[in-house]
């Protein structure tokens, strides 16, 4: 099997795309230790990485839909439940962006 259908599988792409967001999560509260010490360098470039995996997370949640259906367009109907598991990310922040832009 090769890389690119590996991380490209159904579950696999769900499994990584809940890992890079909840990363931001657990990493956040480690990079506290160095904010104010001489290696303030660890928090500043470990939290703007932290927050680029993030971003990579929502499009890699905005884009599942279509990478799911490129590998299984035969048996698309089987993973509609990981489908929609792995766009709920996404809809989640289109969904507040949508609504904070009616207050």
């Amino acid at each position: 099997m090769s890389t690119v259908k590996f991380f490209t599988s159904p579950l696999i792409l769900t499994v990584v795309i809940y890992l890079l967001l909840i990363q931001n999560l657990i990493l956040k509260g480690s990079f506290e230790v160095y904010r104010f010490s001489e290696y303030e360098y660890i928090y500043k470039y470990g939290t703007y990485i932290s927050k680029v995996c993030v971003y990579i997370g929502l499009l890699l949640s905005l884009a599942s839909p279509f990478i799911i259906w490129l590998q299984t367009k035969n048996i698309f109907k089987k993973f509609k439940v990981i489908l929609v598991i792995a766009f709920l990310p996404a809809f989640y922040h289109v969904l507040l962006f949508i609504l904070s832009k009616f207050n």
